[in-house]
């Protein structure tokens, strides 16, 4: 009975509902979400492309690579800075000690004296010795000679130089006393002079060298001229000693006489 009842009153009560009724495309979107009729759409994220990461990654990756570059090139530049002052360290000491040089010569010399004036003329062969001290200094170069003669006119000539070194070329200037003594008879004279030098090696054969060397003075009373040509031989065992030949000559005028000494001469000559 009561399922009959059901089944009658069913028709009615679906009759009544459908003033209530709304299709689904009426829906709103909130609506269809919150009675489940569409699933909710989630929102999807940007996937950043990986580009950008790679090149954050890339310049993570380079900049200590950078630093370190650059590490290492500040290291080189110090390194380089170092060396460059041991070199100019041993420049300053090979100029202190290559260029310091003490240098001894002997002279041996059978010369040939005049002395003569407008009415007399006189002549005398003598032994002339002649001791030289040098002492150079990087492009500086200092000089004592002392020459003497022996027999009847006997020649004192003392030879203090200072001379100025550009390359095989030597300038400079000196001051000179010259004394004769003949019998009881006395002359003194100061005097200065200029001096030059031409000093090198002969490329044709080893070991040798020559030297060229000239002076002009003038004091109070006397003129003076003196020229001297050196050959050089090295020593082969001994590198800072040479065996030397060769000529000079000294003249000078006084009170209208005239004195001149010349001849060749052989020594030997020692650096230290």
């Amino acid at each position: 009975m009561k399922k009959l009842l059901l089944f009658t009153i069913t028709p009615f009560i679906c009759f009544a509902q459908m003033d209530d009724y709304m299709p689904l495309s009426k829906f709103s979107n909130e609506k269809k979400i919150e009675y489940n009729f569409v699933e909710k759409k989630q929102k999807q994220k940007k996937v950043k492309p990986f580009l950008k990461k790679e090149k954050n990654e890339q310049k993570v990756l380079l900049s200590p690579m950078k630093k370190e570059v650059e590490v290492i090139k500040v290291r080189e530049n110090i390194l380089n800075d170092e060396v460059k002052q041991e070199d100019i360290l041993e420049e300053k000491n090979s100029i202190t000690i290559d260029n310091t040089i003490v240098e001894v010569r002997f002279e041996y010399s059978p010369i040939d004296i005049d002395i003569s004036n407008a009415t007399t003329s006189l002549s005398e062969n003598a032994n002339a010795f002649s001791p030289i001290l040098s002492y150079q200094n990087n492009k500086n170069k200092f000089t004592f000679e002392f020459f003497m003669t022996d027999k009847k006119f006997e020649t004192k000539l003392y030879k203090l130089n200072y001379k100025r070194i550009f390359d095989n070329l030597q300038l400079g200037v000196g001051l000179n006393r010259y004394e004769l003594t003949a019998n009881s008879q006395k002359a003194k004279e100061n005097y200065f002079d200029i001096q030059a030098n031409y000093r090198n090696k002969i490329q044709a054969i080893n070991n040798l060298w020559f030297d060229v060397e000239g002076s002009i003075g003038t004091g109070d009373k006397i003129d003076a001229l003196e020229y001297k040509f050196t050959l050089g031989y090295q020593n082969n065992q001994f590198k800072e000693s040479s065996y030397i030949l060769g000529y000079k000559g000294k003249e000078f005028e006084s009170d209208g006489i005239d004195m001149s000494y010349k001849g060749p001469f052989i020594g030997i000559q020692t650096q230290f």
